[in-house]
């Protein structure tokens, strides 16, 4: 558990870079687990009333509306930090998933400038640099998974060229 708490810190560390990439698009309402959904109204900290908007009996298009609107005042940062620890993963409908998901690389498997282009891509400062060399195999391929996640599809293609 410790090491888990320990790997979910480290990656909002990490990924603070990661709030400047595009992330503008809220998560799909009906692709979310009920616990997504839930974390998502405490992370609005929305009032009962506006709770409202998202019971069972409310189309889901309202719902989208107004989670695309709750979404929008977020500022990048919060945003990524709703969707580490929701453990929502871009992209967020399953047509754009089908289309872009390309498999996590091992990194041990990387070559030293696909690490050094993977690194870059993921805008680390010298001390999440440090961070990053620290951890164990385990840790470290666990982050890089998570973060992969974050990048678009040319990013990850530009980070896998010879």
């Amino acid at each position: 558990m410790r090491k888990l708490c320990l790997l979910a810190g480290l990656l909002f560390v990490i990924a603070a870079p990661l709030a400047a990439a595009p992330n503008d698009i809220a998560p799909r309402w009906n692709g979310l687990t009920t616990e997504q959904k839930e974390f998502l109204l405490e992370a609005f900290r929305l009032d009962a009333g506006q709770q409202a908007l998202f019971h069972d009996n409310v189309p889901i298009e309202i719902k989208q509306a107004a989670l695309d609107s709750l979404w929008g005042m977020l500022t990048p940062e919060r945003r990524l930090q709703v969707l580490l620890y929701a453990h929502i993963e871009r992209p967020f409908d399953q047509a754009a998933e089908s289309a872009t998901r390309v498999d996590v690389p091992r990194w041990d498997s990387l070559t030293e400038t696909q690490k050094k282009r993977a690194l870059d891509r993921f805008r680390l400062d010298p001390s999440q640099q440090m961070v990053w060399q620290a951890l164990s195999p385990e840790l470290r391929q666990a982050a890089f998974e998570m973060l992969w996640n974050y990048l678009d599809a040319a990013q990850r293609q530009e980070i896998v060229a010879p």
